[in-house]
This record gives C-alpha cells, sequence and structure tokens, in this order.
C-alpha cells in the first residue's frame, strides 16, 4: 500500500531525503500543487517536456517521443479531458516549486486505486538538490490522502526506480510488424 511505501523504503533513500527537503528549502519556500484544471495540466507538461528535452540534451540521450512535437500535442490533448478531477482514469500533474519557480513535474494517470507514473523532469538548476525525488514522496503523500494503494512508476527500470520501489513485476515487450516486409 501507498500509504505503507514510506516504510519500507531503503534506510539510505530515507537518509537522503532526510537532507534533501532542508536542502531544497534554503534555496527558498518550497510549495507542492496538483494541477486544479485542464488549462494548469497542459502548460506544465508543456514546461515538462521543456525541461525533459533540456535533460536528453544535456546528457546525451535520445528519446524520439519527447523530441517530437506530436507527443507534446498529444499530452496536451489528453490534459483537455483528462486532467479534471473527476475523470476516470485521471491525468495527475503535479508540480514542486521553489518560490514559485517550477523545481520539478510529475505527470501520471490515477486508475481505480492505482497511480501510475509516465513522465517527471525537473529544473537544471535544482538538480543537485534532488527535486525529482522531493517530487515523489509529495505525490506518494498525495496518492495516500486520495485513497490510492498503489504507486506505479513503470517500465523501464532505472537506478531511481530501483530506490523506491517495494516490488517489481516482469515486463515483456513485443513487437507487431506492419507489413509483410
Amino acid at each position: 500500500a501507498v500509504a505503507g511505501l514510506k516504510k519500507e523504503l531503503k534506510s539510505r533513500v530515507v537518509r537522503q531525503q532526510k537532507k534533501r527537503v532542508p536542502r531544497l528549502a534554503e534555496e527558498g519556500e518550497i510549495a507542492f500543487e496538483v494541477a486544479a484544471d485542464p488549462s494548469i495540466a497542459q502548460a506544465w507538461l508543456s514546461e515538462a517536456m521543456s525541461m525533459k528535452r533540456e535533460w536528453l540534451k544535456s546528457t546525451g540521450r535520445v528519446s524520439r517521443a519527447f523530441m517530437r512535437p506530436a507527443t507534446a500535442a498529444c499530452l496536451a490533448e489528453m490534459a483537455w479531458t483528462l486532467a479534471r478531477p473527476a475523470a476516470s482514469p485521471r491525468m495527475v500533474v503535479s508540480r514542486l516549486s521553489v518560490n514559485g519557480r517550477t523545481a520539478a513535474i510529475e505527470m501520471g494517470f490515477r486508475h481505480r486505486e492505482s497511480y501510475h507514473l509516465y513522465l517527471g523532469a525537473f529544473a537544471t538548476e535544482y538538480a543537485r538538490l534532488g527535486p525529482g525525488n522531493v517530487l515523489t514522496e509529495h505525490v506518494l503523500d498525495w496518492c495516500a490522502k486520495n485513497g490510492l494503494s498503489r504507486y506505479d512508476m513503470l517500465p523501464p527500470r532505472s537506478r531511481n526506480k530501483g530506490e523506491w520501489q517495494s516490488g517489481e513485476v516482469a515486463v515483456l515487450d513485443f513487437a507487431m510488424p506492419l507489413s509483410a516486409r
């Protein structure tokens, strides 16, 4: 259950979080928000896509999905319908800010008792302070307060996801040709 997840965290993660929050707070007032309507969700998603592209470039990574304008357009269109509080499934876009400036953004989907993380991005100026991890902790608290029992970080594996996980589900990839060639 999400409420108990923080009790299951590795001691190293707990120690790091106890350092991250005060360090980030030294930069200014920290605020956690969940987009209350589709227009706010769309604005934050646009900002998240820009941050994600900047991070991809700075680390030499490539993601055709996040570099294509069509992905941003698709997410914005989905937000218009799914970022409403009563939507099911619901797109949840959350933001961590420092003195009103975005430090990290996360977007996932709430479906039944689960939250499925899709996108996380952070401002490079705060990268050394771990704003994405601070935001994850806030989102976990939000999930617990909203009756969700599962926080699924989805594939692929990463070091960061491994630190937060309390379990793992095997996943298989399939390819389907679009033509006989």
